[in-house]
């Protein structure tokens, strides 16, 4: 009585192990894909938003298939937030369904998700580093406010050197120079790596920050590359600039 296709769950769990067939061919993908938002079903869309957790072996057709989800999601309106804010909840790759709900939700509404999707993954989660990266992406074009700033402040002491290098770059892009404390502290913080307190000595150097205390010796693997001037750091002279 429920036919040749099986249940619902059925269905849907056969269309999702071809929607993420990476070396099948886009149409085979696609059949699958169309035949979830035939069933219209909120367990439908949130199968379909498993196609962006998945890479097909094309980067081409892989970026076409993501573009078009999500401007299929766009499309449907109201009834694809609920999926999709599921999915960025649940899972590490953010990005292509932040970007539709970007076009479904307002302002204020896509700022108050984005800050409850990273303040559920915290500085001590190694497990979601990269939902982070791309969460605070995309809260570092938000209008920046000083509440936003401190949702932000916390992953600069996350474990990941690759979150706490992406906090670096949002504030020098936003130019927070009352940030220098803390970007002097991860400059002098012996815990972080070599790499981290470069780029906090980057940001620094880039947006003109003043210590509020004389400064001590650099740590060595900052001394490679800056110096002390003042109450700020200045890059070396490249090596063979000098006539």
């Amino acid at each position: 009585m429920l036919g040749i296709g099986g249940t619902p769950e059925k269905k849907i769990e056969r269309h999702l192990k071809k929607i993420k067939q990476g070396y099948a061919q886009p149409d085979y993908r696609r059949a699958s894909m169309d035949a979830l938002l035939e069933m219209d079903t909120p367990e439908s869309y949130f199968a379909l938003c498993k196609r962006f957790a998945a890479n097909a072996n094309s980067a081409y057709w892989d970026e076409e298939e993501k573009k078009w989800l999500v401007d299929t999601f766009a499309d449907l309106g109201d009834k694809a937030v609920g999926p999709l804010k599921k999915f960025v909840l649940e899972n590490d790759n953010v990005n292509y369904p932040l970007r539709a709900l970007e076009r479904l939700l307002s302002e204020d509404e896509m700022t108050g998700f984005l800050v409850e999707a990273l303040t559920s993954r915290p500085p001590d989660d190694y497990r979601s580093s990269r939902g982070k990266l791309e969460l605070i992406d995309h809260l570092g074009q938000r209008p920046f406010t000083p509440q936003l700033v401190e949702v932000i402040l916390p992953y600069l002491r996350d474990h990941s050197d690759d979150v706490i290098c992406k906090t670096i770059e949002v504030f020098e892009d936003r130019e927070q120079r009352d940030r220098g404390p803390d970007l002097f502290g991860t400059v002098y913080d012996d815990t972080m790596s070599a790499r981290v307190q470069r780029r906090a000595a980057e940001a620094i150097e880039k947006l003109g920050i003043q210590s509020e205390a004389e400064l001590e010796s650099l740590p060595d693997a900052v001394q490679e590359d800056y110096v002390i001037d003042g109450r700020t750091l200045r890059r070396n002279r490249p090596r063979g600039d000098e006539e």
